[in-house]
């Protein structure tokens, strides 16, 4: 079983693999491009990393949530993604039962121990539990992706959940910070 996974944004991160494999991941996007160059661009490569022999099993992608301090453009842009999500994964027939929308939250208290965090703060301990897991993902995007694809192993692969749940694993500290 293969997923992938999404962290929806202007520069969308992306983890790819099967439950308890080592994932693949990276980025895609450029900060300050318009909403359709980012749509454009994001459908393109959606289309591409589903076809053939590249055809996930699973797309696991950030749920959009909007905070209090989103604008109605970022919430276009993060709803319009995720509408791409899903047409994308029905031109390809992975039927809805095997979309995953994932909340922010839910995907932190697993990979991260906790729910609740300021922006940058989850996006800085996402940076470090990779680096703990093995991984060197370029940003917060493809790190956040990567915590999306444990998320979504541990749920649809139990057995193999402990390979990357916090409470398994060997706490450090990095940065000042106990992961």
């Amino acid at each position: 079983m293969i997923i992938l996974a999404l962290d929806l944004a202007t520069m969308t991160g992306w983890a790819r693999g099967e439950p308890g494999g080592t994932p693949t991941y990276g980025t895609i996007g450029k900060k300050g491009r318009s909403h359709p160059a980012i749509f454009g661009e994001f459908q393109k490569w959606l289309i591409t990393e589903t076809a053939g022999d590249k055809r996930p099993d699973v797309i696991a992608y950030e749920m959009p949530i909007m905070r209090d301090t989103d604008t109605g453009n970022v919430v276009g842009l993060l709803w319009g993604l995720a509408a791409i999500v899903q047409a994308t994964a029905y031109q390809r027939s992975i039927h809805n039962d095997n979309l995953m929308p994932i909340g922010l939250d839910k995907m932190r208290k697993y990979f991260l121990g906790k729910s609740k965090w300021k922006r940058e703060e989850g996006k800085a301990a996402a940076m470090r539990r990779c680096k703990i897991m093995g991984w060197a993902p370029q940003d917060d995007n493809a790190a956040e992706a990567l915590g999306h694809w444990c998320y979504a192993c541990a749920l649809l692969k139990p057995g193999v959940a402990h390979r990357t749940s916090p409470l398994f694993s060997t706490r450090v500290e990095v940065g000042g910070v106990k992961l």
